[in-house]
């Protein structure tokens, strides 16, 4: 039953933001309450059929007004139980969520331990000597798609709604530190993939899982761009991003989405054998050289 009631009611709910695997937790989590309240249910229908027969004809309205007057009290009480129960702070969360205020102080203080895990996170694998960059070296050809394109936040609660209006970019941060940056490999990467992605990521979300690799292919690197980039600067920098998080997994194969054969329920990646929890890996990819895009489910 609870099983019946996840399959019929998942859609509506990752409809309106929640994950499918959220939903099946929270169901289960919730059987028992369920369960009571459906037997309150068919309790209920036994007594408005069982009136006819087992009540006088003028007191069977009465029964039957009693019965569906108990079975809202019961469920009254369940969703009470529930809410100051085990949904208690998913509840309070929602509710008092529009009336939670931080302060600029704690805003500053936020931005700084951010700032600080940032540059704590980041790590050299290794180092030949070309870091830190000669105080001579003025000019930088910036490669990669995700150089115009990069990734702010992650997916599912991991998002930033503002992550791209209130964040500095790639090429702005050089800019600012000093660095000329190479504008005609920059216009390359914002004019590609306009007419497949809008000239933005790929959409990573809660529902749709869109594992591109917009990068160009090797016929945008003509050999007047790169003579213009050798003339540009001798040094160059190379930007890769790839993004996920919270309902969306990484594929672990590759080779498999761009094929549409990727299928983690058959690969028994996943011990949880309710169908509607992969749709996280249903995902789409298009094949930038060959120019088609195949969906894998």
């Amino acid at each position: 039953m609870i099983d019946f009631l996840v399959n019929l009611l998942t859609p509506t709910f990752v409809n309106m933001g929640a994950s499918a695997a959220d939903v099946s937790n929270y169901f289960h989590m919730l059987s028992s309450y369920i369960y009571i309240g459906l037997g309150a249910l068919l309790l209920m229908i036994v007594i408005l059929i069982a009136a006819h027969w087992i009540a006088k004809k003028g007191n069977r309205h009465v029964i039957r007004w009693t019965a569906v007057l108990a079975f809202i009290g019961a469920i009254v009480i369940i969703v009470n139980a529930v809410c100051y129960g085990p949904m208690h702070s998913i509840v309070s969360g929602f509710l008092n969520a529009s009336k939670a205020e931080i302060s600029e102080e704690v805003a500053a203080d936020s931005a700084t331990a951010i700032e600080k895990i940032g540059e704590e996170g980041m790590v050299l694998v290794k180092n030949t000597g070309l870091l830190p960059l000669k105080e001579d070296v003025k000019a930088l050809n910036v490669f990669g798609w995700a150089s115009a394109h990069p990734v702010f936040s992650g997916t599912g609660s991991a998002a930033s709604g503002d992550a791209d209006e209130t964040t500095v970019d790639i090429i702005g941060s050089l800019n600012a530190a000093g660095y000329a940056t190479n504008e005609e490999l920059t216009k390359l990467y914002q004019d590609y993939g306009k007419e497949v992605w809008g000239g933005n990521r790929p959409v990573i979300n809660m529902t749709t899982q869109d594992w591109s690799l917009p990068e160009p292919t090797p016929s945008y690197y003509t050999d007047a761009l790169m003579s213009n980039a050798k003339a540009f600067s001798g040094t160059a920098m190379i930007v890769i991003a790839r993004s996920g998080g919270e309902n969306a997994d990484l594929p672990g194969d590759m080779h498999a989405v761009i094929k549409g054969t990727f299928d983690v329920a058959k690969q028994g990646l996943v011990l949880d054998s309710v169908e509607h929890n992969y749709n996280f890996t249903r995902a789409t990819f298009y094949n930038n050289t060959y120019g088609s895009k195949t969906e894998s489910y």
